[in-house]
């Protein structure tokens, strides 16, 4: 499956990902699903969630601080 992924801070991509999942998302770019969340259309979508192919998604790092 094609995906168009931007990266906030860094660039966008298309990337080819063998699943379907927000998890498999996060691996073929190697990032750590603990440090980024991924959205589409401004809603923040959980690691199990699926998606489909065409899907404009944004993956943008977690921050914290204290």
């Amino acid at each position: 499956m094609r995906l168009r992924v931007r990266i906030l801070g860094g660039e966008e991509k298309e990337v080819d990902v063998e699943g379907r999942t927000v998890q498999d998302i996060l691996r073929a770019l190697n990032l750590p699903s603990d440090e980024y969340v991924v959205t589409r259309g401004g809603k923040i979508l959980t690691e199990d969630e699926e998606v489909r192919e065409g899907d404009a998604l944004v993956v943008v790092p977690v921050i914290s601080g204290g």
